[in-house]
């Protein structure tokens, strides 16, 4: 098996590959996928910390599940992954951004007043955040969602 002779390409029919994009903190890496020609399967992963992997595999398994716990602090890493087979015709390259998310650490939400007058008063929502990364904000009214 070389896998320097070219470069992998971007899309394949013989091997698909599903890496998250998005890891909670703690959580390992998992990535699953499938490579259905030649015999021996090769997955290499590259993050842009300096974290690498290599796994070997039976083509003759259905499925691939590779699981590493990256011990990565939160941000967000370049991903470098090669996956090919002992079939010349077989290779996948991926590259994409993976994100470690940041936890919120703390979180405080106030209503004012905490009585309403119908058609009269203003209700304010006060929110304060601490960390976080994607943090959505859902609020039902009763009937009418608002995300922020």
């Amino acid at each position: 098996m070389d896998m320097y002779t070219y470069e992998p390409p971007t899309t394949s029919g013989c091997i698909a590959l599903v890496i998250p994009e998005t890891l909670d903190p703690g959580t390992p890496l998992e990535i699953s996928g499938s490579a259905v020609s030649g015999a021996i399967n090769a997955l290499a992963v590259d993050i842009t910390d300096g974290t690498a992997m290599l796994h070997l595999t039976d083509c003759n398994l259905p499925e691939l599940n590779i699981s590493a716990d990256l011990g990565l602090p939160y941000g967000s890493y370049d991903l470098t992954a090669v996956d090919w087979t002992d079939d010349t015709d077989c290779s996948l390259l991926v590259e994409q951004t993976i994100t470690i998310q940041d936890p919120i650490t703390q979180i405080n939400v106030s209503m004012l007043p905490p009585i309403a007058v119908s058609n009269e008063t203003e209700i304010e929502l006060v929110l304060w955040v601490v960390g976080g990364t994607d943090v959505v904000l859902m609020i039902d009214w009763g009937g009418n969602n608002m995300k922020w």
